[in-house]
């Protein structure tokens, strides 16, 4: 940068000895500050590669696996089969209950109408109030039981839902578990899925290395076995770690990701502030 045909340095140095110069005394010896800018500061910490998105798919109900759809290293998108459990006794019992939900809906009709015969009888006085307390509660009975079923064939039917394993996001099985034919347990992990987009880096600094990171001029970039990437920083934690004296800084990518569990150096610059060396005219 130049001004007025000096240099930076120069012009600067000159501003200096003129302000001195104009507010002293005589017989003033002034003292020139020549600011001189310095060059970037390199920093380097290790850090490594995160998955967002990494999960133990368990199963939810207890049964025996007929089907496993997957394998270690495939690809699956969003609400793909990835493992069927045996699901005869749910549907069976979901067949029950939409029977037995039938019958109580034609008790609860029943007993809504007699309580109407009932109440015209009450108007003429022809039966007693305990006989139409009876009737009241009777149809209040049927109704509930018809409300209940109802809950039993919803939770039947989450059941049925849960036979069947399926993706929650995409990404890829980097585990399979699950056995044909084998019995498993409610919670028992059946497949590992991870999004291997879904990643972010993860690196510990000192407070020194968190200011200059946080001030840092140019790109930001992670060196991995598996190639320089482009990152910018996303958070920086306020907690400090008392084992380590060190805070966690979060970072993403801005360009093609490493794959998850991929570790190597994160580097960035600072510009120090201008150095001055005092000179006597």
């Amino acid at each position: 940068m130049r001004c007025r045909g000096f240099s930076l340095p120069t012009t600067l140095t000159l501003a200096l000895a003129l302000h001195g110069m104009a507010h002293a005394g005589p017989g003033f010896q002034p003292s020139v500050v020549e600011l001189r800018p310095q060059p970037p500061q390199e920093y380097r910490t290790t850090a490594e590669v995160i998955a967002l998105a990494d999960s133990w798919l368990a199963a939810e109900i207890r049964g025996v696996v007929t089907r496993v759809a997957v394998e270690t290293g495939q690809h699956v998108k969003p609400g793909e089969v990835l493992v069927s459990l045996d699901c005869t006794d749910h549907r069976l019992q979901h067949s029950r209950l939409q029977a037995q939900l039938r019958a109580t809906r034609a008790d609860a009709q029943l007993a809504e109408l007699q309580l109407l015969r009932l109440r015209r009888l009450a108007d003429s006085d022809a039966i007693s109030v305990d006989a139409l307390d009876q009737a009241e509660a009777g149809s209040e009975r049927a109704q509930a039981q018809s409300l209940a079923v109802q809950a039993e064939i919803a939770l039947a039917s989450a059941n049925i839902e849960r036979c069947t394993l399926r993706a929650p996001y995409g990404g890829q099985i980097t585990q399979r578990a699950a056995a044909l034919g084998a019995s498993v347990r409610v919670g028992e992990p059946l497949v590992q899925l991870i999004d291997p987009d879904a990643v972010e880096l993860r690196a510990h600094l000192t407070p020194d290395e968190s200011a200059s990171l946080s001030s840092a001029t140019g790109p930001l970039e992670f060196i991995a076995t598996t190639g320089r990437y482009s990152a910018r920083l996303r958070t920086l934690t306020f907690a400090l770690d008392p084992r380590s004296a060190t805070r966690e800084v979060r970072l993403e990518f801005t360009g093609p990701k490493p794959p998850p569990g991929a570790s190597g150096t994160l580097t960035w610059r600072q510009v120090p502030l201008l150095s001055s060396n005092a000179l006597r005219l």
